[in-house]
């Protein structure tokens, strides 16, 4: 698994962790590698599913994707960057949590955006190790 930091950014490639309902300021863009991701929105208590779920800050939600290869982006929504490129997501928002068809121009186009900045810091936490 990596994780890759910018400022306002954040990546996490790997397989999906088991989580609780939580909510978190952040835009979160979930991408399902191997096969379609689900995402439990208990604010308007649905699912969605695909391979590209879009959560938008602040809904509490948890991620169905146990086992899943995923890409899960962070976006800092007051960041003017970030702005412009959640815009057209925006536009789409229903109760908080987007499903989207995900084409390949749209994928280069989330990549392009992510790596505009070169990372902070990259961690391989299959290597990290941590005393206490």
């Amino acid at each position: 698994m990596h994780i890759h930091l910018w400022p306002y950014k954040a990546i996490y490639i790997g397989i999906s962790p088991d989580n609780d309902v939580h909510a978190h300021h952040a835009v979160q863009i979930c991408i399902g590698l191997d096969k379609d991701i689900s995402v439990q929105d208990y604010k308007a208590q649905s699912i969605h599913t695909g391979q590209c779920i879009v959560i938008f800050e602040d809904v509490p939600h948890k991620v169905l994707a146990q086992d899943n290869q995923i890409v899960v982006i962070y976006l800092e929504p007051e960041d003017r960057q970030n702005q412009q490129f959640l815009k057209a997501l925006r536009q789409a928002r229903s109760d908080g949590i987007n499903t989207l068809p995900l084409t390949s121009k749209e994928l280069g186009s989330i990549s392009q955006h992510l790596f505009e900045v070169r990372p902070v810091k990259a961690l391989d936490l299959a290597t990290l190790s941590i005393s206490g």
